[in-house]
Formats: structure tokens, sequence, C-alpha cells
């Protein structure tokens, strides 16, 4: 798709290509098959396009979800339990929507993010960046932080 795309993109000078992937391209997800690795050949497609085809005017990028509710995922959540067992991952403490990837697709296609290309996105309410708050403290972290603030 993207070098059919691509060709009319280029005879036009411009054009955007986005492309989903997952945060589970980053680091792979276990026991599920080839998902990851596949997905980290969607990241290094998108990348490439944007290194080859950027002095055309195209733009390539990707968005990396991650603990969103979809149609395919919905039966993850019918447990309350594993629900809320996700939301405690984010740093917003919430599971993503289709909307929330849909905004980001609408940036990406629209000319506010006309300098951004090659670019990784994750879209993952801050899953990335809670690694350190899974590491199990004495005491715990957040009550030792919260009691020597002031």
């Amino acid at each position: 798709m993207a070098q059919k795309f691509g060709q009319v993109m280029m005879k036009q000078k411009s054009g955007t290509m986005i492309h989903i992937s997952t945060v589970a391209s980053q680091s792979p997800e276990t026991y599920s098959g080839a998902y990851s690795t596949s997905k980290a050949g969607v990241n290094m497609l998108s990348k490439q396009l944007a290194a080859e085809w950027g002095e055309f005017g195209i733009r390539s990028n990707v968005i990396m979800p991650c603990l969103v509710k979809t149609p395919m995922s919905m039966s993850f959540y019918s447990d309350p339990q594993v629900e809320n067992g996700r939301k405690k991952l984010t740093a917003n403490k919430r599971i993503g929507s289709v909307q929330d990837i849909a905004n980001t697709v609408l940036f990406l296609a629209s000319d506010r993010s006309d300098y951004i290309n090659g670019a990784q996105i994750p879209v993952d309410g801050g899953f990335n960046i809670m690694m350190g708050d899974q590491i199990p403290k004495p005491g715990g972290r957040k009550e030792y932080a919260l009691e020597h603030l002031n």
C-alpha cells in the first residue's frame, strides 16, 4: 500500500502516511507469537519511508497504542479486576479509547504536524514511563514521597 500511495504522493509532492503499531513493538509482548516482531517491522518501514521519501514532501509516522478498549480487546476488560490492574499501569490511571487514537491520527494528518517525520508516538496513557512505579519498595514509593513532601 505504501508503494501505491507513495507514487501518488510523490507526483503531488506531498502526503502523510500514518502507521499503527503498538508499544509492544519496542518491548516484547510475551506469549503472543510474532506480534511484537511484526509490529517492530511496521516501525522500521515507517522510518525507512520517512528517510527516503521526506525529500518528496512525504511524511511517515507511527502511532503506538497500548491498553486501549477496542472491539477486539473488549473481552480483556469484562473482568473488573483485569481492567483495574491495567489502569494502574498507566500514568493517568485510565484505559484508552479508540477516540484517543483517532485524535492522534487527526493531528498527524494535519498541517499542525508538518515538521514531524519518522516519529514513533506512544498513545498509551503514560504506560511506557511507568516501569519504575511497578518496582516494589519497602513501605511503598508513593507513600514515602507523599509523607516527605513537606
